[in-house]
């Protein structure tokens, strides 16, 4: 059985590790932060596949992830269930794709958006509650024999193989491990209420007046958001954006005013042109990256982890 190593535990980590588990490796992870303290954790999540369009695979990918995630929801272990999502748009990106991606795609009447829009659609997609969601996969991993340390990583040629593999998912810090100057992070910090029973329907939008926006109202708390901050490294929760994200969520729901706070999070995005999905033949082994999911690792990552296998059997036969 030959031996793989995935270095990172975020959604992209253990989707790798659990895939390479499935195909007859015998695999372990080392990662700096492990769940609930990864990026992954902090991210609200949907399946969202708009922005996949932009990326060489990135439909393929995202199609094999709504696959695995709609055969998880109503499991009660996994945090994956459907919900009806509203999505205003900018004005002059409602183009044609949109029907092609959603199943029930619906207009909403203009006079039931925020103010600033004119068009917007109403569909159903998987919501990934991500504290129940990691846990699971960590779960998953580890009912399978998989082995979790923590260790900080520093060097990955001391964690290659000649005779095994090693999968680099790490993310934001991937460019420093590998000297690719093309991975940035992307600073997201999100508030998270008390869960608000009264609110039936997420909320979603990128662009126009509200910029960057999402209400997802999830078991455990209700979750808002949020910033998409290029290049910003710090992990510490800012109050005015904070008090930002609370105005804009409360105009588009008022329910939302007074609501009980638990907590503000961030996490770094792994920003990059392109995901890097590939494979390496390195003076000490074979590495497998797959980095550089930007905002949509939770939409890719069944589908990367697909490849990651594929090159995997290539690499060894």
């Amino acid at each position: 059985m030959t031996e793989a190593i995935v270095i990172g535990c975020g959604v992209a980590g253990l989707s790798s590790a659990i895939r390479l588990q499935e195909a007859g490796f015998a695999v372990s992870i080392f990662s700096r932060e492990m769940p609930p303290h990864t990026t992954s954790d902090v991210a609200g999540a949907i399946w969202h596949p708009i922005s996949a369009e932009n990326l060489p695979n990135g439909l393929r990918w995202a199609a094999d992830c709504r696959e695995e995630l709609m055969r998880l929801v109503g499991k009660a272990d996994s945090g994956i269930r459907l919900v009806e999502l509203v999505e205003p748009v900018e004005t002059g990106k409602e183009g044609e794709r949109w029907k092609t991606l959603f199943d029930d795609l619906r207009p909403v009447p203009a006079d039931e958006l925020p103010t600033g829009y004119s068009v917007g659609f109403r569909y159903t997609v998987p919501l990934i509650e991500t504290p129940i969601y990691m846990a699971y996969l960590v779960s998953r991993f580890r009912a399978n024999g998989g082995v979790i340390d923590q260790a900080d990583v520093a060097d990955l040629g001391q964690f290659a193989s000649a005779n095994g593999l090693l999968v680099n998912c790490t993310g934001a810090w991937a460019g420093k491990l590998t000297g690719d100057s093309r991975v940035f992070p992307i600073r997201g910090q999100i508030v998270r209420l008390r869960p608000q029973s009264q609110i039936t329907s997420s909320f979603h939008c990128h662009g126009g007046p509200l910029g960057f926006t999402y209400i997802f109202a999830r078991t455990q708390d209700c979750l808002l958001g949020g910033t998409s901050e290029a290049g910003n490294w710090s992990l510490a929760p800012s109050e005015a954006t904070s008090a930002d994200i609370l105005e804009r969520c409360a105009s588009v729901d008022r329910s939302l005013l007074g609501a009980e706070l638990i907590d503000v999070r961030v996490g770094l995005r792994p920003g990059r042109d392109q995901v890097r999905l590939e494979l390496e033949e390195t003076a000490n082994g074979p590495v497998i990256h797959n980095y550089g999911h930007s905002g949509i690792g939770h939409t890719l990552a069944w589908g990367c982890a697909n490849d990651v296998v594929r090159l995997a059997k290539e690499r060894f036969g």
